[in-house]
């Protein structure tokens, strides 16, 4: 859990470890799951701070409105893709994913 609050400059620590990585290295949009409540939502909160683009997937497309409008109003330049899905269900029709290279799992 360091690395991943590391990786994202969370963590306030000395500059004699590791510095925060320079995200847009890996693309420009990031997938993260459950971004409504949590952990999952400081995580989009904070990816979008960074500039990147979210595509955001969760169950209640409700909740998914307000997330995404919450961080548009804070982040205006950051584009926001929404997909409600249950990964807990049938997943037989497919879904076509913006091209993403940094994805969070929550």
């Amino acid at each position: 859990m360091f690395y991943i609050f590391s990786l994202l400059g969370l963590c306030q620590f000395p500059e004699s470890l590791r510095p925060a990585k320079n995200l847009k290295k890996y693309g420009s949009w990031a997938l993260v799951t459950a971004p409504t409540d949590g952990i999952g939502k400081a995580f989009a909160f904070e990816l979008a701070r960074k500039g990147l683009n979210l595509v955001l997937v969760g169950r209640n497309p409700d909740k998914l409105k307000d997330v995404s409008d919450s961080i548009r109003a804070k982040y205006a330049k950051t584009l926001i893709k929404s997909i409600v899905m249950d990964f807990s269900g049938d997943l037989d029709e497919g879904v076509i994913f913006q091209p993403t290279n940094l994805i969070v799992m929550n």
